[in-house]
């Protein structure tokens, strides 16, 4: 996960401060399932599924903590050198009153290993945009045929 280079360095007084640079080696890429063109998550997308599949760690080692962020909101797992790739069904897992309101997220994870670094894949930006523009939206009218005739 991560690139160490020892250094020792003099402070002002003198005495050696040995420390370390870490270098976080970004991870692979995620996906998410059923996203319409522009990155965007709609009624079909949620009809069809929306799901984030985190892939196989390359370098994980058994109880390192990943943790997918969707906006303000985050999941954890613990790897165990078998759970992997991880499917992350969001309507599922988060309360989708809150997770799909219309709005931007920005979606990402993290892994932690057993020392405290952290290495984070890229960010996706997505945006849940319901009401499909291929399909009308939804209209609070009244049936034809409870509609009142005028009359004569």
């Amino acid at each position: 996960m991560t690139d160490r280079i020892a250094l020792s360095a003099a402070n002002p007084n003198g005495a050696a401060n040995p420390g370390q640079i870490t270098k976080h080696n970004p991870l692979p890429a995620f996906y998410i399932t059923n996203l319409a063109p522009g990155h965007s998550i709609t009624d079909r997308s949620i009809a069809a599924g929306v799901q984030v599949v985190v892939p196989q760690p390359p370098t994980g080692a058994i109880g390192d903590i990943f943790t997918l962020y969707w906006g303000q909101y985050a999941v954890q797992r613990a790897y165990d050198g078998t759970n992997f790739p991880w499917v992350i069904d969001p309507p599922v897992v988060f309360d989708p009153a809150l997770l799909l309101k219309n709005g931007r997220y920005i979606i990402y994870y993290a892994e932690m290993d057993g020392a405290g670094n952290i290495a984070e894949s890229a960010p996706q930006t997505v945006t849940v945009a319901k009401h499909d523009p291929h399909r009308p939206a939804p209209t609070d009218a009244i049936p034809t045929d409870e509609l009142k005739q005028p009359r004569d």
